[in-house]
């Protein structure tokens, strides 16, 4: 529900007469204009000179700062590219679009659910690549999915070579291992891009030298 259009002062309670009358209240208490659109409100200080907005959602709940530090929109477009993640829960979704907040510029996801109804969503571009604590491991909150697929893919290829030696697959891995591919697949890992509990075997330099070696 919106709230009614009108002047608040920060604890989200309509202004007295005598806070209206005295300047020093004012400073003190820091008054907003409230200006209602659909489920979100944004309040602005009414002294001029103020350049901090807030954005609140229902109930008058601050959601977040201008003031403080957020994801820009070239930062966002850079490092979280169009296509599909799996979050670390493990549904997958499509990130569609990154978008600008209306009000503070701020970058957004706007991604859907490859599961379900196929719902759109939006998410702060902040939030994207933050990571979460559970069952004492740190993960991503979402991951790339052609990543681990790709590594998936390779990791199982290199079992499979390990335990036969076929000289094919060993071909594979080596043009993988050449192709400039397993090269941003082991940073990303460094960076902590993919899930901790993934078999990675193939992005250890030494077992897949090992093995490259013997085809020579």
């Amino acid at each position: 529900m919106c709230l009614q259009t009108g002047e608040y002062n920060r604890y989200n309670l309509p202004l007295t007469g005598t806070e209206e009358k005295t300047l020093k209240n004012q400073e003190k208490m820091g008054f907003y204009s409230l200006t209602c659109a659909k489920r979100v409100s944004t309040l602005m200080p009414r002294k001029e000179g103020v350049s901090k907005s807030f954005i609140w959602r229902r109930q008058g709940k601050k959601l977040r700062n201008k003031g403080e530090k957020y994801m820009t929109y070239e930062e966002a477009v850079k490092s979280i590219p169009l296509g599909r993640y799996r979050h670390f829960k493990g549904n997958e979704y499509e990130v569609i679009a990154i978008a600008r907040h209306s009000e503070t510029e701020e970058a957004m996801v706007v991604y859907r659910a490859l599961y379900g109804e196929g719902g759109v969503w939006v998410r702060p571009a902040r939030m994207w690549n933050e990571t979460v604590e559970r069952d004492g491991k740190t993960y991503r909150r979402f991951y790339r999915l052609d990543r681990i697929r790709r590594v998936e893919k390779y990791e199982q290829l290199f079992d499979e070579a390990l335990a036969s030696h076929d000289p094919e697959k060993i071909r594979l891995l080596e043009t993988y291992y050449t192709s400039g591919q397993w090269q941003e697949d082991y940073e990303a890992d460094e960076r902590g891009e993919l899930p901790p509990e993934m078999k990675r075997g193939v992005l250890s330099q030494d077992l897949l030298y090992d093995l490259l070696e013997e085809r020579k």
